[in-house]
């Protein structure tokens, strides 16, 4: 999914409803859940191999993929 950078020239932040902030569009929240899973296959060394840019975001949710359900 390509990201919207159409306002990052203006002098305007973008509207949240316009990133939306409202709810997840179903096909979003499936592919960000797909990630979750991959990431959570891989092991926790990989992230030494990342950029420092993503190696935090990574981690982070590297760490909730690896969380067992209560339920």
């Amino acid at each position: 999914m390509p990201l919207d950078v159409s306002s990052a020239g203006s002098a305007h932040p973008p509207s949240p409803l316009g990133w939306g902030a409202a709810r997840l569009h179903p096909e979003s929240e499936r592919l960000f859940l797909k990630g979750l899973d991959y990431c959570g296959s891989l092991p926790e060394v990989t992230a030494a191999e990342l950029h420092p840019w993503v190696r935090a975001k990574f981690l982070e949710l590297w760490a909730l993929a690896q969380m067992v359900e209560p339920f």
